[in-house]
């Protein structure tokens, strides 16, 4: 059958799947639309990662009947946009039919079966978006690679995280033994040097030994990064999102890799293939919290930075959407983070991502 749905419906379903504010979803879903229909309109399909496939069919004109007045009826030619679930998405929807068998009807007579189209979904108020700022194309690519943070809760649930606590309590160890080594090592050179002085020598031979202990080590300003970064290739289509969970096996870490590379791309969702940028060391979100904690709210503050230089861009309602879900990120990584910010955001975006992170399930 053909369904049709309207970004009002769209906006009502993820309202009541969410919880989120009527208005937020409305916002989302009609910038959702403009950019289906400016892909579509450039190219023949529109992929949604872990979503889905719209796809752009040419349908020629036909004659067709009233099915009430047998009156002959011309169809002229026309586009449709047919919409073909991922594997994810239609295992997700069909779980609760999982257990059903299909029984055959006797007396069912295969050959009157009828060809029956395939479900589709139209899209009304087919009218032209305003043209977007930057390249259009690097930017949908952006949007449709980087599917927002909580849409795959099954598949999250399926990780294990014991291969990186582990390595953690590895490097810890690591760490504690050199400490240890040093420490050995300096107390017995001390106990060495003290042997070989002797009683009868002057003031200033008692001098020369003392200049030669180890200068005592400053220890590194709070404010600088002690720990060792790298460099990453971008692969065509991957952005910031994608990135953090390769590196970090941890989607919500996005922002420290956006922070860190900040100066060359400053707009978060957009992010050039084969450009060369800097990770940082993943036990930045243990030994340097605060900082990590800075690093989300400079992304937060991109975001409304871009949005006041250019007011009129209809992607600034998809851009506060994201600004939110940066907020719900950092208090995932460092729990209290909202509120601990509270002064910084605005009170709509507090409001929403506290809405959010109550019905988030990890």
């Amino acid at each position: 059958m053909n369904d049709f749905i309207t970004p009002a419906a769209l906006a009502l379903r993820i309202q009541k799947k969410t919880g989120i504010e009527a208005e937020l979803a409305k916002r989302f879903s009609y910038e959702f639309f403009a950019i289906a229909r400016r892909c579509l309109k450039e190219n023949t399909a529109f992929i949604v990662h872990k979503f889905g496939t719209f796809k752009k069919l040419w349908v020629e004109a036909s004659i067709k009947r009233n099915p009430r007045t047998n009156e002959e009826i011309e169809v002229p030619a026309h586009w449709r946009v047919k919409f073909i679930p991922s594997k994810s998405a239609a295992d997700r929807i069909n779980a609760r039919y999982a257990h059903l068998k299909a029984k055959v009807l006797s007396g069912y007579d295969f050959a009157k079966k009828q060809t029956v189209q395939a479900e589709s979904v139209f899209f009304k108020n087919e009218v032209p978006p305003a043209a977007l700022w930057g390249n259009s194309q690097n930017d949908v690519e952006s949007f449709q690679e980087q599917d927002d943070d909580f849409d795959d809760y099954d598949e999250e649930n399926k990780k294990s995280r014991t291969p990186w606590i582990v390595g953690i309590i590895f490097l810890l160890l690591a760490v504690l033994l050199f400490i240890l080594f040093k420490l050995l090592g300096s107390f017995g050179s001390g106990g060495k040097k003290k042997a070989e002085v002797k009683p009868a020598e002057t003031k200033q031979e008692q001098t020369s030994v003392i200049s030669e202990k180890p200068a005592p080590v400053t220890e590194p300003s709070q404010n600088s990064y002690t720990l060792a970064d790298s460099k990453y290739t971008v692969p065509a289509g991957s952005c910031y999102y994608k990135i953090a969970e390769e590196q970090f096996e941890n989607r919500h870490a996005w922002p420290l890799i956006y922070a860190k590379n900040a100066q060359l791309n400053p707009d978060p969702d957009l992010i050039r293939a084969n450009a060369t940028i800097f990770i940082p060391d993943e036990q930045m979100i243990i030994s340097e919290q605060e900082k990590a904690k800075e690093c989300y709210v400079q992304t937060y503050k991109a975001y409304y930075t871009i949005m006041q230089s250019q007011p009129e861009n209809p992607k600034n309602a998809i851009r506060q959407f994201r600004a939110v879900r940066v907020l719900v990120s950092g208090e995932i990584m460092f729990p209290g983070f909202i509120e601990e910010n509270k002064a910084q955001v605005s009170l709509e975006d507090y409001n929403d991502a506290l809405a959010i992170k109550r019905n988030y399930v990890p």
